[in-house]
């Protein structure tokens, strides 16, 4: 192929998985099988990242191995198979309907740009870029994983108090079919599990009735709770924010209040308890009742130093720069990512 050659290890195995088989961290593999046929999941490539030490192909999972080791050359090819070109070349060529696939013969088919000096400094470019995007990542775990260490240890030394004694559910709904094709920030479940932000849609694409978040606030999911979901939510001036009213809105007066809130939500009890609340009967549809959350005890932040509450604000709102970058470094690497492989663009022309 031009540019450089590669080959599939093409075969599915049940039970253990043969030590040749197995994916070591960076590692590219491709699904050939998916629901759509609008390319999101047909020829989806992805690298095993290096926090994961080992993987296993799965059925219809194929792996890319290279005829020559060249690791520019390997990173080129990841960006290369996350361009609208070869996203369009596999949603052309999927057959089926409910489960759609693309044969091996027409993925190994795809025309391989060469790859180019220019080319090669692109890689650079967009590698640099994912690189920032995953240290924010990490950060945000680690911030996550800290407040959730000083809220355990806390909760057992302070009172406890029903919920309602720190907060209020905001109840204010509101109808997003009649506000338009205005842009909102809408708080959903897919958006919290893709990316912990809110999704920007037109509002007339949104079916049903919603909570208006007119301040920030603490969303706690109510479906699925063990599944635990809490998101710090801050509507952004000039754009409606609308929350799912799967999340419980809860306000709080003040940030320092809403912080040590946050605190007293992630208490370990409270999240268990919040599990054990769920009504209905079906495993994928259990929700708490907006009214049991309130009456659910939790540790008394009120008595917490200011101190404490204060650092939690400082590492929530760093939480959610690190999280408005994250999606800035995404925008700019998607807008780049076809200009730059196209050849329309050049580093020096995107680079200050």
């Amino acid at each position: 192929m031009p540019g450089g050659g590669f080959r599939n290890d093409y075969k599915t195995y049940g039970g253990e998985c043969p030590p040749e088989l197995m994916l070591v961290p960076g590692d590219l593999y491709v699904s050939l099988k998916g629901a759509t046929k609008d390319g999101e999941m047909i020829g989806s490539v992805a690298r095993l990242p290096s926090t994961v030490p080992s993987g296993r192909l799965t059925q219809d999972t194929v792996r890319l191995v290279f005829l020559e080791r060249d690791a520019t050359f390997e990173r080129y090819f990841y960006w290369l198979l996350r361009t609208p070109d070869y996203r369009d070349y596999c949603a052309g060529r999927a057959t089926g309907s409910a489960v759609v696939a693309l044969s091996r013969q027409d993925f190994l088919s795809y025309n391989v740009p060469h790859l180019t000096p220019r080319r090669r400094c692109i890689v650079d470019v967009l590698e640099s870029i994912e690189d920032k995007i995953e240290s924010n990542r990490r950060a945000i775990d680690l911030s996550l994983r800290l407040l959730d260490a000083l809220a355990e240890q806390w909760a057992e030394s302070l009172p406890r108090t029903p919920l309602r004694e720190l907060t209020s559910i905001n109840r204010v709904t509101a109808n997003p079919s009649q506000m338009g094709d205005v842009l909102v920030d809408h708080f959903s479940l897919p958006a919290f599990d893709a990316s912990a932000r809110p999704e920007v849609v037109p509002a007339s694409t949104i079916k049903s009735n919603k909570t208006h978040v007119t301040a920030r606030s603490v969303l706690v999911s109510r479906l699925n709770p063990r599944t635990n979901r809490t998101w710090w939510a801050t509507p952004r001036a000039g754009i409606p924010a609308l929350a799912s009213t799967e999340f419980a809105c809860l306000v709080a007066p003040g940030d320092r209040s809403l912080a040590g809130l946050w605190l007293a939500v992630r208490d370990p009890r409270f999240r268990a308890e919040l599990a054990r609340r769920v009504t209905g009967t079906s495993g994928s549809h259990q929700r708490v009742r907006p009214d049991d959350l309130l009456v659910m005890v939790v540790p008394d932040v009120r008595a917490m130093p200011k101190s404490v509450t204060d650092r939690a604000l400082l590492v929530l709102e760093l939480v959610e720069k690190r999280r408005d970058e994250i999606w800035d470094l995404e925008s700019l690497r998607d807008a780049l990512l076809p200009e730059l492989l196209s050849g329309r663009a050049r580093v020096r022309d995107t680079v200050t």
